[in-house]
Parts: structure tokens; sequence; C-alpha cells
């Protein structure tokens, strides 16, 4: 028996949606990348192979996998950073198209001479916003984000979980539609992240746009998330996915002790495990 064979992947758990409640915002077809050769002699690299998916509007979403599988590749392809080679991508319009997509990075990225008040101006000031009126509205998100007070200190001076928090609330402002978020918390200690995850929940309820989030933790995935899709070893596809069914609001301590939410640990972490043994292998499980 073959690796791939002895590895095979469970059958797919697909969510109950009905299309008439719930819109497409992004949708996906059969998306493949192919990287050229670095080297003479040498062959393409496969990144992404016939990638499907949907998310809904007002759904937050979240992938998991293991790592070099794609991820952020893909939401590279979703924000318009990448130029299609294979298959279809579309994202739906919406009234506010100047403003349907939020993209948040791994790196905070702000900008070291601005304070933080003006950091998160920042997109508003881009798009023509007034003065006083991006003002305004920079000062309502901080205060949203536990940042009342610190409007006038610069990055250098904010702890790494505080720097987050702005560069959330510096995406935040602009209300965008549809976020991609790629692992904007990873790099957080255990208690900071909790903390934001549940303060980015909160939110979430409140305005419900629609997010597409890429995570290595089961947990997080699981807090924030209405469905979890599980990628598989480069090339990169969805190999399985979860509806995650646990009432909002929610919280950790509720989760810790939720039977559905150990079901669906388990089940994922061993999708990843799985999908990370063929990676090593050099498999795929097709």
């Amino acid at each position: 028996m073959s690796a791939a064979a002895a590895l095979a992947t469970p059958p797919l758990i697909v969510p109950k949606v009905e299309p008439a409640e719930q819109a497409s915002v992004i949708a996906i077809e059969e998306l493949a990348f192919t990287v050229a050769p670095r080297r003479p002699g040498a062959a393409p690299t496969q990144i992404l192979a016939d990638v499907s998916l949907t998310v809904h509007e007002h759904e937050f979403v979240s992938i998991v996998g293991p790592s070099g599988c794609g991820k952020s590749t893909l939401l590279n392809f979703i924000a318009g950073l990448l130029p299609v080679q294979s298959g279809r991508l579309t994202l739906m319009p919406t009234a506010r198209r100047d403003r349907v997509l939020g993209y948040m990075f791994q790196q905070h990225g702000l900008l070291p001479w601005r304070n933080v008040q003006k950091n998160v101006e920042l997109g508003l000031e881009v798009a023509g916003v007034p003065a006083v009126q991006r003002a305004s509205q920079a000062r309502e998100m901080l205060e949203q984000m536990g940042l009342a007070g610190f409007e006038q200190h610069f990055p250098r001076e904010l702890s790494g979980g505080m720097r987050q928090r702005v560069a959330l609330a510096r995406t935040l402002v602009l209300r965008p539609e549809v976020m991609l978020m790629d692992e904007p918390f990873g790099a957080l200690d255990a208690q900071t992240r909790i903390y934001i995850q549940e303060l980015f929940g909160q939110f979430w309820e409140q305005h419900r746009v629609t997010v597409l989030f890429v995570t290595h933790d089961i947990d997080e995935a699981l807090f924030l998330s209405d469905r979890v899709l599980v990628m598989g070893a480069r090339p990169g596809r969805i190999v399985a996915q979860y509806e995650v069914g646990i009432e909002r609001p929610r919280s950790h301590e509720q989760m810790r002790h939720s039977p559905r939410f150990q079901e669906l640990y388990d089940c994922i972490w061993q999708d990843i495990r799985r999908q990370s043994q063929l990676s090593m292998q050099g498999a795929t499980d097709e």
C-alpha cells in the first residue's frame, strides 16, 4: 500500500448552507498556481491545485493546514496581489466597491514615524476622508480596541499585543465588507492572543463582516469561525471542511468544556497531522 493510500483523507464534512439566505461573496473554482523553476533543468513547483471554495456573506471562515501548503498565497490571489494563472476567482461586488476588501498581514506593518492615531488614520487619509472626520473615526476605533489614551504614542513605545491591536484598528476603521486575515495574532504570546481573539470576536458579533482567516491554531479557528477548511500538503487544495456549529457569543472557557469543540479539534488535528506526514514524504492524498 502506498503512503498516500495509507493516509487517505476521511470523507468531507459539508456544512448546511441555505443559498436563499446567504449570498456568495468569494467564489473560487479550480484555482491552480505553478512557480517557474529557479534553475535550468529543474521542474516547476505547483503551489496550488484545483482549489475550490465559497465564502458566504457575513460568514467567518478559517483555513488551516500544514506549513507551505499555500494558505497565504491563496489570500494573495483573492486580494488581487497575484494574477490568476488557471481557474476562476470571483469577488462579488457590493454597494461600497471602494472599501470592499481589508487585508491584515502577519506583521503589524505600522509606520514608525507616525503615532498610533496617525497610523490608524492612514487608510482613511489615502481614501480622501476629511481630517476631522478621520480623526474622530480613528479615536472611536481605538477606544473599541482598548487603546484610548495611547493615541499619541509611537509603535516603539507599545507592546507587541498593543501594536497588533493598532494594526487591527487600522484595518477595521475602513469598515471593509470582506476581511482577509493572514495569521494576524500568530506572533503574540498565548494570553495576549486569547484577549485579542475575544476582542475581535466581539467586534465581529456586532458588525458581521465576511472574514477569510488563515491560522495554524486550531483553537483559534474553532473559537472564531463558522466553518473551518483544511488545506492539504502542497500542492494545496481543500481536503476537508467542518461546520463549527457552536452557539455564539463564545468564550474560551465555554469552548474548552464543549464536547463539540473536542470532537472538531480531534478531527482537524488528525487531518493536519495526515497532511503534514504526506508533505514530509513528498506525497499527496490524491
